[in-house]
């Protein structure tokens, strides 16, 4: 068969080129697309501060592309009438997908002889959307993973043709966790080509277990403080620490920024949840039952 490959500059999506390009019914990479994000996205990620992680120079999947001689095709990443004839007039029998802004049309998909096929960096049915690691840290999920399954009109939808799963620990940096799925996407890449070489179907997902990652809204509190204990709070921040700052205030009401995130203690706070108290640049976090300590906190 003969693939095109649609990805953003991620390690995720050079590992998934990488792993197609080995595999033995693959005869060819046809086109590899590189997607921009569009100007709406990248000023919510700006203003969010929600990177991708592991998102690396725009260059570096179109780089590989050369090394493989294969053509390169650019899309503007709004998803409109452009992107879709770019991506309609690629000759190839599959479409391998791993990061796109947009959602493909159903008449684009139908112009490959095997579809399309998402490698979505989460344990589908779950987190189904545009920002899956960070609601990945919402939730508090003790594992994550990647799954490649077949593109249909709704996102992240399809069946699924590969899986593979990888612990979260508590706190863990959210670049590390795109890492680690990153890894896994030589195995989960072959064994969805595999089944398609086969003519085999994927397994149809449950949708009493879905859950939506939609974008992150910019300047929006999602930290329920009330309800979540020090550890849960700790997790979620930590962990996207320099990818997500959660809006704050100190006890007067005056919003407040900070650049990084320390540890967390137990010891009961003498102040109302969701407030930091401010000494020397430093940040004391009030939660539900603890502390958790900010670096570099100052009037926004």
């Amino acid at each position: 068969m003969r693939i095109a490959v649609l990805g953003l500059a991620t390690p995720l999506a050079r590992a998934v080129l990488d792993a197609a390009s080995s595999h033995q019914a693959v005869r060819a990479i046809s086109a590899v697309i590189v997607a921009e994000t569009s100007a709406t996205l990248r000023a919510t990620l700006r203003r969010a501060a929600a990177r991708l992680p592991g998102q690396s120079r725009r260059d570096a999947l179109a780089a590989q592309a050369r090394a493989l001689d294969a053509r390169i095709v650019r899309l503007r990443g709004d998803g409109g009438a452009a992107d879709q004839s770019a991506l309609a007039a690629i000759d190839a029998d599959l479409l391998l997908v791993a990061g796109c802004p947009f959602l493909v049309h159903d008449d684009v998909l139908a112009r490959f002889r095997l579809g399309g096929v998402n490698a979505h960096p989460a344990l589908l049915p779950r987190h189904r959307g545009a920002s899956p690691y960070f609601w990945l840290y919402w939730h508090g999920d003790s594992d994550t993973g990647l799954t490649a399954h077949a593109m249909v009109r709704r996102a992240d939808a399809g069946a699924v043709l590969a899986q593979a799963r990888v612990a979260v620990p508590r706190g863990w940096p959210v670049n590390v966790c795109g890492d680690a799925i990153a890894a896994l996407a030589g195995d989960v890449t072959h064994r969805a080509l595999d089944r398609i070489a086969a003519g085999l179907p994927g397994t149809a997902q449950d949708e009493t277990l879905a859950t939506r990652a939609p974008h992150v809204r910019p300047d929006t509190a999602y930290v329920p403080f009330a309800e979540w204990d020090v550890t849960r709070v700790w997790h979620f921040l930590h962990g996207l620490d320099g990818r997500y700052r959660e809006p704050l205030a100190d006890r007067g009401g005056r919003p407040l920024r900070y650049a990084g995130v320390g540890a967390y203690d137990a010891a009961m706070p003498d102040q109302p949840p969701g407030t930091v108290r401010v000494e020397g640049g430093v940040g004391r976090l009030a939660c539900r039952d603890g502390w958790i300590t900010l670096f570099g906190v100052e009037t926004a």
